[in-house]
């Protein structure tokens, strides 16, 4: 009886949200973007939510106060943007975090390739 029942709980459908933190989906993959709740994004961050429009949504699998996050200045500069460690070609030296989402997260000089 143990066994059927946990067969059957293992067979339940899972909804599964992705990190908030995390990099956002679809279109915004490349764009500075991060899921954020919306009001942290813009009263502790200074950022731009964007909610986005099917099927395009940044953080799809979020809860519905999580959006899509751009951090343009980052927070405490100038001139600078939050981007994902892969896309900073140039990170901004010596200055405390100043950008949400950990190491992966930074605060990256403005370049005229994006």
């Amino acid at each position: 009886m143990k066994i059927a029942l946990t067969l059957s709980l293992l067979s339940l459908p899972i909804t599964v949200y992705s990190a908030v933190g995390g990099r956002c989906s679809s279109f915004w993959r490349n764009t500075g973007c991060i899921c954020l709740d919306r009001t942290v994004c813009e009263r502790t961050w200074g950022g731009v939510s964007i909610q986005g429009t099917a099927p395009d949504w940044p953080c799809p699998d979020d809860p519905g106060n999580i959006w899509g996050c751009q951090i343009s200045p980052c927070r405490g500069s100038q001139g600078n943007s939050c981007q994902w460690r892969d896309r900073c070609v140039i990170p901004v030296a010596g200055e405390p975090a100043i950008c949400p989402g950990g190491r992966d997260f930074l605060c990256c000089y403005l370049t005229n390739d994006g």
